[in-house]
């Protein structure tokens, strides 16, 4: 009831999903679910005493036990009555909102900014960090290791942003605005929570946050959202 579909723009958006199948995008890269893959995060060179360096590893040396997340981007986008963006993947069921993994080399606010042009086919301004979410290992197959996960700010997408929207049809089949607080009628329980948080976020004098499994670390004790709207 309170959700909007916008079908018939077809003209050819998980997060941060589980992955669920493999698919080659608009780009021609291989995706793992919502995905694109892009291997580890390499180690850097650290002048930490004690802890072997890349060159000092080589030379055989060892690391010592460290986290190698994986790490994606996606935005959050709202209309003029606040609601956020969603999108339905064509190859597995639920929503996400627009995004995708980081690739070697690129900064999560570069992934981002791609992703929702590769996805959506608009190139509107990303603002500025509103959560980062450690998430658990997706027990898929997939990926062995967690997740480091960015939602940015979209802001409000404009009637001019909003009527040039292209999907890429080989992944996406809808696209809707869903008020904040019916995204769990969509969304995975994991990434309702996200979504919520980086949402309610948005609203506060905080503005950005730090989440583990979707919850707040340390938890909040913000008041309710307020309109941030641009």
């Amino acid at each position: 009831m309170g959700i909007v579909r916008l079908p018939g723009r077809r003209v050819g958006v998980d997060l941060m999903a589980e992955c669920d199948s493999v698919r080659v995008g608009r780009a021609g890269r291989p995706r793992l679910g919502r995905f694109r893959v892009g291997g580890g995060i390499g180690a850097r060179r650290r002048g930490v005493r004690g802890v072997p360096t890349v060159s000092e590893a080589s030379s055989g040396g060892t690391f010592p036990p460290m986290a190698r997340p994986f790490a994606a981007a996606g935005a959050l986008f709202f209309d003029d009555q606040q609601r956020v963006l969603l999108v339905e993947p064509s190859y597995k069921p639920g929503w996400d909102i627009p995004g995708g993994f980081v690739e070697p080399g690129e900064s999560p606010y570069a992934a981002c900014v791609r992703e929702v042009e590769e996805e959506l086919g608009i190139t509107p301004p990303i603002g500025e960090l509103l959560a980062v979410d450690w998430a658990p290992r997706p027990h898929d197959g997939w990926l062995e290791g967690e997740m480091l996960l960015f939602v940015f700010d979209g802001g409000r997408l404009t009637d001019d942003w909003r009527e040039r929207i292209q999907l890429d049809m080989d992944e996406l089949v809808n696209f809707a605005f869903v008020p904040i607080d019916e995204v769990g009628a969509l969304l995975p329980p994991l990434h309702a929570r996200r979504v919520t948080a980086a949402a309610r976020l948005r609203g506060t004098s905080r503005r950005a946050g730090y989440l583990e499994y979707g919850a707040e670390r340390p938890a909040s004790t913000d008041g309710a959202v307020t309109s941030r709207a641009r």
